[in-house]
C-alpha cells in the first residue's frame, strides 16, 4: 500500500506538468488548441481522482 500511495504522489506532479505545458504555450494551431484542452480537461480530472485516492490511504 505504501509503494501505492507514493507512487500516487509523484503522479500528480507528473499530471500537473502537461497542463502547465499546454496553458503555458502559445499555441495558434486549432488541432493542437482542442488536443492540448482534450489533455488539460483529462490531466484534472485524473488528478482529482488521485487526490481522492490519497485521502482513502
Amino acid at each position: 500500500m505504501a509503494n501505492t500511495k507514493n507512487r500516487t504522489k509523484r503522479m500528480i506532479p507528473h499530471h500537473s506538468g502537461a497542463i502547465l505545458m499546454c496553458e503555458q504555450s502559445s499555441i495558434t494551431d486549432p488541432e493542437i488548441i482542442k488536443l492540448c484542452n482534450d489533455i488539460v480537461a483529462a490531466q484534472k480530472a485524473e488528478i482529482a481522482h488521485m487526490q481522492a485516492l490519497l485521502e482513502r490511504y
